[in-house]
């Protein structure tokens, strides 16, 4: 992947724009059969684990790993999912339209989707 660094303002259709498709592995998938698809619209460099995109999910669960140093905000455009965290337990969080979650370094957890989601994320370590 090459850096993307705009250099001129540019604005995203983030509700409705077209994704590509980036598929789950089979030892991620939890329940169901959820179907991701997400696009980077901002990385400083191209081995640059800082990155910024629009990411959406079909209904189904998914585990999701951050990485020791990475840490993620997600800000919900639309849908309904459950988070529920597994390493270390903490309290489930329901998300939805207008909700922005912050998910600390190291955190394992499972997107429980039950309506297709549709988020902004930024992730810095």
């Amino acid at each position: 992947m090459s850096a993307i660094t705009p250099t001129e303002p540019i604005k995203y259709a983030a509700a409705t724009m077209l994704l590509p498709s980036m598929p789950y592995a089979a030892d991620q998938i939890v329940s169901g059969q959820p179907d991701a698809t997400s696009v980077t619209i901002w990385q400083p460099k191209a081995d640059s684990i800082i990155r910024s995109g629009i990411w959406d999910c079909t209904p189904g669960a998914a585990n999701y790993q951050q990485e020791p140093t990475e840490i993620s905000v997600f800000a919900f455009f639309s849908g309904k999912a459950c988070i529920r965290f597994k390493e270390p337990e903490r309290e489930d969080i329901e998300v939805g339209p207008g909700d922005v979650i912050y998910l600390p370094a190291g955190i394992l957890s499972v997107f429980d989707v039950v309506e297709t989601i549709r988020t902004f994320y930024f992730v810095y370590a």
